[in-house]
């Protein structure tokens, strides 16, 4: 049988939801147990996996324990449920996938020290060699997998480094919904179909990206986010992950997604650097009316009835953003301005 392993990264890509809510996740099990391969869970990913989870939960917890009187009602087996709930769901889909656990510990470290010192893949950067230990015994133990029959070996991974220390046998994918579209493909007539009716339906593709969209920013300080609507960027790339009868599921990536309305908060590095030359002892703010999200991808639904399409979405679409990518789009898109603002908050001495 074809055998699948999977990076780290395609996880982290998700934001690490095992939930089998989540179409792609649902589409891999569906995959299992249609036989289209086994899934291979290779310890030193599984760990990676575990230890963000445990971390992520671990700050959760922390939150929760500073809210003293939270605790009082709320009993320790209850926090750590909610607080650890994506490491659960994470165990839960190895079980429902029947991962297959594959140890790395009978690689002989010799055979990875010797592709250390002749700077082989994924050596090749000798800035970062410590840190490929880990992929190095990855592609080690991939390469010397065997399968008979024609059966197929896949990787999915982003790491360019450890794509090229692979053998030729194994077919490799940057992303779930690459592989997937693969594995799920559908007609090319029927794709193109509906490539175009995605591109002719972009005014309203925004509109409900923006009635369910869920921000996520961190890094800010005396913020003010007010998203008055988005604009899609360049759609460069349509992945159709799952098909089931006449119901499409399609990863969309975009140039970015454009964050429009109102967008301030203060800024450290030019407050700081105006008081160190003594310029102004007053804060200063970004203010931006557009914020780029580089490199967006989103999931929607497609139906088909009676040869029509139609558009449905998702409950949630998460948007990150931080600091940096508010002082960068200002500097670098020319998109934002300062000015003397007065927020609300200054008759609370934030002056």
């Amino acid at each position: 049988m074809n055998k699948l392993f999977v990076d780290t990264n395609a996880f982290h890509k998700m934001g690490y939801q095992f939930n089998e809510k989540g179409p792609i996740i649902a589409a891999l099990l569906d995959n299992v147990k249609n036989g289209e391969y086994q899934y291979y869970n290779l310890s030193i990913i599984d760990s990676e996996i575990i230890n963000h989870l445990n971390d992520n939960g671990k700050k959760e917890k922390d939150k929760i324990e500073k809210i003293k009187w939270l605790k009082k009602y709320l009993k320790e087996e209850e926090i750590d449920k909610n607080c650890y709930k994506d490491l659960q769901d994470y165990e839960l889909f190895k079980k429902k996938i029947m991962a297959i656990d594959c140890n790395v510990s009978n690689i002989n470290p010799e055979d990875v020290l010797k592709k250390y010192f002749r700077n082989e893949y994924p050596f090749e950067d000798n800035k970062k060699k410590k840190n490929e230990f880990p992929d190095a015994f990855i592609s080690e133990y991939i390469n010397r997998v065997k399968v008979e029959n024609g059966d197929k070996i896949y990787f999915v991974t982003e790491d360019e480094g450890l794509k090229k220390s692979l053998s030729d046998n194994v077919l490799v994918y940057n992303d779930l919904p690459e592989f997937l579209s693969e594995i799920n493909h559908i007609e090319p007539y029927k794709y193109k179909k509906l490539q175009k009716f995605i591109l002719d339906n972009l005014d309203l593709i925004e509109e409900k990206l923006f009635n369910n969209i869920s921000l996520e920013y961190n890094g800010l300080e005396a913020e003010e986010i007010r998203i008055e609507s988005v604009k899609i960027n360049n759609i460069n790339d349509i992945k159709v992950f799952k098909n089931d009868g006449n119901k499409y599921y399609v990863n969309c990536k975009c140039d970015s997604l454009i964050l429009c309305g109102r967008l301030l908060c203060l800024d450290f590095n030019e407050s700081f650097r105006q008081t160190i030359n003594e310029v102004s002892f007053d804060p200063v703010f970004i203010i931006l009316d557009k914020l780029p999200i580089n490199h967006y991808e989103f999931i929607i639904g497609v139906e088909e009835k009676n040869e029509e399409f139609l558009l449905y979405f998702l409950n949630k679409y998460n948007v990150k953003f931080n600091y940096e990518d508010m002082e960068r789009a200002d500097y670098e898109n020319a998109i934002a301005y300062y000015n003397d603002y007065e927020p609300d908050f200054a008759q609370d001495g934030f002056y």
